[in-house]
This record gives C-alpha cells, sequence and structure tokens, in this order.
C-alpha cells in the first residue's frame, strides 16, 4: 500500500501527493509473481501426485488381472488332470 508523505509510512513506500513510489510497486508485483508462481508450482505439484497414483492403481490392476488368469489356467489343468 502507498500513503503521501508525513503520514507514517516508511521512505520505501511513501511520496508526495499519495502515489506509489517505484520501490512500492515493484514490490507488489514481485509479490504477484510469487504468489503465481506458487500457484502454478502447486497445480504442478498436484497434477504429478495424480498421474502416479493413476498409474499406480493401473498396476496393481493389471498384476491381479494377471494373478487371476493364472490361476484360472492352473485350475483347469487341475481339474483336467485329475480328470
Amino acid at each position: 500500500w502507498c500513503c503521501s508523505s508525513g503520514g507514517g509510512c516508511s521512505s520505501s513506500s511513501s511520496s508526495s501527493g499519495g502515489g506509489c513510489s517505484s520501490s512500492s510497486s515493484s514490490s507488489s508485483t514481485t509479490s504477484s509473481s510469487s504468489t503465481a508462481a506458487a500457484a502454478v508450482v502447486v497445480v504442478v505439484v498436484v497434477v504429478v501426485v495424480v498421474v502416479v497414483v493413476v498409474v499406480v492403481v493401473l498396476v496393481v490392476v493389471v498384476v491381479v488381472v494377471a494373478v487371476v488368469a493364472v490361476a484360472a489356467v492352473v485350475i483347469v489343468v487341475v481339474v483336467v488332470v485329475v480328470k
């Protein structure tokens, strides 16, 4: 935020006439950029976590299907051999 000179502001944020000084404006721009960068990082992390979870679930499903298929083949072979 900005205020006029003599209003209790520090020299970096005050200027005569109530306008923003260049240092104050740049700090607010840097803050906005940092917030945007943090938001992008959060989104990327969430997407990566979701992708990893989906891949793990798919791998588990494939392994379960493979085990069931092998078990079915073994059961069929045992039944044929017993008969």
